[in-house]
């Protein structure tokens, strides 16, 4: 976030800016998770054997390593929407999706002075946050367990 807050102090606050901030913030860890996957799954013996049958770069890409490294890409994704969604603390300092749009960050900051004659304005927005963040969390839990026990469920049947 706070790569996020200087990109922002740079360019000033707006829609775009609050996009593009939050692109440079999570994109190069997204980047490093799947590259090192990549390199993994380059040097395991079937992606050797599918080079030396006469694969081309494209076929090894999409057919051998993505569907191996789905699990660890779906898990980064999710991990990157909870980020996306905590980063709803920009519009909650005024500096991120600006007025004319609706943003949870903007409510509950603009309903904090109001919490003592009506509560609900607060609790509503920061209970869709906490639902969201929790759902894309366990979301991301029960990729990798389902994924999980159908490589192993492969394995199992295939002997």
């Amino acid at each position: 976030i706070l790569l996020s807050l200087v990109v922002i102090a740079v360019l000033g606050p707006g829609n775009y800016q609050t996009v593009l901030a939050l692109g440079i913030a999570f994109v190069p860890s997204f980047a490093r998770i799947v590259r090192s996957e990549f390199i993994r799954c380059r040097e395991m013996e079937y992606v050797k054997l599918a080079r030396l049958s006469g694969a081309g770069d494209l076929r090894i890409m999409f057919v051998h390593i993505l569907p191996n490294i789905r699990q660890v890409l779906l898990s980064s994704l999710m991990i990157g929407f909870n980020n996306a969604v905590l980063a709803a603390s920009l519009s909650y300092l005024g500096i991120g999706v600006q007025p004319p749009y609706a943003s949870l960050g903007r409510m509950l900051s603009e309903a904090q002075s109001y919490i003592f004659v009506s509560p609900g304005s607060c609790i509503w927005p920061g209970l869709v946050l906490i639902l969201m963040i929790l759902g894309f969390s366990l979301m991301s839990d029960g990729m990798s367990v389902e994924m999980h026990e159908r490589k192993r469920w492969k394995r199992k049947n295939v002997c």
